[in-house]
């Protein structure tokens, strides 16, 4: 089985900035400053996935394994100008406007075996292996960095089916929260003059192990479910505010 796939984005985002001068009793001094920032991104993504799934002679056991490699590559340009006083026309913040591009690259291979135990119980297990490439192309710096990285997400599980309609399933997976391009852009993002943004191109990936156990009753009217789950969370990443004077 072959699968591939392309989806293409626009937008724009528009934010102004208004603000009022005071004196020390709080009465307006007459001078404003209005800002106005346009944030244009186009993305572009591109997704191919293989699998393929084939059953061994003894009826009980079953291969799979698949791959896919999704590449995404966003174009982003901040543009900031502020109104004159003087002639209520916009004026060009050179030293506000950002433009770059990112880049992100994930090859991923996967392998599995699936095993008939008994009658209607079975257990799985597998592996996937992802490469996950960064690259910035800076055009204020005039810089090409980037970041890769290894990940491993093993996983497994066991499933039983009685007759009367009842199921039983454990299953462990290791995920991935990859950091995107706020957490990593390396540029400071200054165009609004309070909040200065700035990202980390050295972060890794958050990893987590997830243990659920889930019990299933099924009828011709109604079925449910009920489930108990377990997550371990390692490197965990977050933004940092930090209030300045």
């Amino acid at each position: 089985r072959i699968i591939a796939n392309a989806n293409f984005s626009k937008s724009d985002a528009v934010r102004d900035f208004y603000e009022q001068y005071l004196n020390p009793d709080f009465t307006p001094t007459g001078r404003d400053s209005t800002q106005l920032l346009t944030t244009a991104t186009n993305t572009k993504g591109y997704n191919l996935r293989t699998s393929y799934d084939r059953p061994l002679k003894n009826k009980k056991t079953f291969l799979s394994t698949g791959a896919f490699y999704n590449i995404s590559k966003s174009h982003i340009a901040a543009d900031a100008s502020y109104k004159s006083p003087v002639d209520d026309k916009w004026m060009a913040l050179a030293a506000l406007n950002n433009e770059f591009i990112y880049e992100q690259k994930i090859a991923n291979l996967r392998g599995s075996v699936k095993q008939i135990l008994g009658e209607q119980f079975s257990a799985t297990a597998g592996l996937s292996a992802e490469h996950t490439a960064i690259d910035f192309e800076l055009y204020r710096t005039g810089t090409k960095p980037g970041t890769s990285y290894w990940s491993y997400l093993p996983f497994a599980n066991l499933n039983k089916n009685w007759k009367e309609k009842l199921n039983l399933t454990f299953s462990y997976r290791r995920t991935i929260r990859r950091p995107g391009v706020g957490e990593l852009n390396p540029t400071v993002d200054s165009s609004d003059q309070y909040n200065l943004r700035v990202g980390n191109l050295d972060l890794k990936p958050s990893m987590a192990n997830n243990f659920d156990l889930v019990l299933g009753k099924t009828k011709k009217s109604f079925y449910a479910n009920l489930g108990f789950g377990y997550n371990q969370v390692s490197d965990v990443f977050n933004l940092i505010t930090t209030a300045i004077d």
